[in-house]
Protein backbone atom coordinates (compact mmCIF):
# COMPACT_ATOMS: atom_id res chain seq x y z
CA UNK A 1 0.00 0.00 0.00
CA UNK A 2 2.69 2.44 0.98
CA UNK A 3 4.66 1.65 -2.18
CA UNK A 4 1.83 2.69 -4.37
CA UNK A 5 1.25 5.98 -2.80
CA UNK A 6 5.20 6.72 -3.21
CA UNK A 7 4.79 6.20 -6.85
CA UNK A 8 1.88 7.85 -7.20
CA UNK A 9 3.35 11.30 -5.77
CA UNK A 10 6.20 10.56 -7.79
CA UNK A 11 3.83 10.57 -10.93
CA UNK A 12 2.30 13.61 -9.70
CA UNK A 13 5.37 15.29 -9.40
CA UNK A 14 7.01 14.61 -12.72
CA UNK A 15 3.34 15.18 -14.22
CA UNK A 16 3.43 18.74 -12.44
CA UNK A 17 7.11 19.64 -13.78
CA UNK A 18 6.26 18.50 -17.22
CA UNK A 19 2.73 21.01 -17.30
CA UNK A 20 5.19 23.37 -15.93
CA UNK A 21 7.38 23.40 -18.71
CA UNK A 22 5.27 23.52 -21.08
CA UNK A 23 3.20 26.23 -19.24
CA UNK A 24 7.14 28.68 -18.87
CA UNK A 25 7.52 27.93 -22.42
CA UNK A 26 4.10 29.51 -23.22
CA UNK A 27 4.73 32.42 -21.62
CA UNK A 28 8.51 32.77 -22.55
CA UNK A 29 7.13 33.11 -26.13
CA UNK A 30 4.57 35.76 -24.60
CA UNK A 31 7.17 37.40 -23.13
CA UNK A 32 6.38 36.90 -19.72
CA UNK A 33 9.34 35.03 -18.42
CA UNK A 34 10.03 36.51 -15.38
CA UNK A 35 6.62 34.43 -14.09
CA UNK A 36 7.57 30.35 -14.31
CA UNK A 37 11.07 31.78 -12.67
CA UNK A 38 8.93 33.33 -9.40
CA UNK A 39 6.75 30.40 -9.09
CA UNK A 40 9.44 27.82 -9.86
CA UNK A 41 11.69 29.75 -7.01
CA UNK A 42 9.09 29.62 -4.62
CA UNK A 43 8.57 25.95 -5.39
CA UNK A 44 11.92 25.38 -4.56
CA UNK A 45 11.66 27.52 -1.52
CA UNK A 46 8.85 25.33 -0.27
CA UNK A 47 11.00 22.10 -0.86
CA UNK A 48 13.71 23.13 0.75
CA UNK A 49 12.21 23.97 3.43
CA UNK A 50 10.89 20.59 3.80
CA UNK A 51 13.45 19.29 3.70
CA UNK A 52 15.18 21.11 6.35
CA UNK A 53 11.78 20.28 8.25
CA UNK A 54 11.40 16.90 8.12
CA UNK A 55 15.29 16.53 8.36
CA UNK A 56 15.25 18.30 12.15
CA UNK A 57 12.87 15.87 13.18
CA UNK A 58 15.09 12.77 13.00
Amino acid sequence: MGCEIMKYKTLVKYIGFISFAFFGYFLYTKQLGAIPLLILSLMFFYLGFRMIKHSNKE
